[in-house]
C-alpha cells in the first residue's frame, strides 16, 4: 500500500470559483472575426431600413395636410377626414420622414 502513487489533485480557478467562467465572454466577444461579422450585420440592417422606408414613403406627399386647405371649415366630416389624413401624414413622417424640415405646430 505504501507503494500506490497518490496523485495531487490538480485545482483551477475554475473548479475552485466555478462563476468566473462569465469572463470567458469577454475573450469570446474580441475575436476579430466576431467583430468584423457583427459590423456587417449592423451596416446591412441599416442599409436594408433605408431601403424599405424609401419603398414605403414612394407615393406620400412632402407637404402634410393643412387645416382648412382644401377641406370645409364648416363640416364635421372634412374635419373627421383632415384629422384621419394629418394622422396618417403624421406617422409617415415620423416614420420616414417625409419632410425635410419638421412642420411647426401651433398652440
Amino acid at each position: 500500500m505504501a507503494e500506490d502513487k497518490v496523485d495531487a489533485r490538480e485545482g483551477t480557478w475554475r473548479q475552485l470559483i466555478p462563476w468566473t467562467e462569465l469572463f470567458r465572454g469577454f475573450q469570446v466577444a474580441l475575436d476579430l472575426n466576431k467583430l468584423l461579422l457583427a459590423a456587417a450585420g449592423i451596416l446591412v440592417m441599416a442599409v436594408g431600413w433605408w431601403v424599405l422606408a424609401k419603398v414605403f414613403a414612394t407615393g406620400e406627399d412632402k407637404i402634410p395636410p393643412d387645416w382648412p386647405g382644401r377641406y370645409s371649415a364648416s363640416s364635421k366630416e372634412d374635419w373627421s377626414q383632415f384629422r384621419k389624413e394629418r394622422r396618417h401624414w403624421n406617422l409617415m413622417n415620423e416614420a420616414v420622414g417625409l419632410a425635410a424640415d419638421p412642420p411647426v405646430t401651433r398652440k
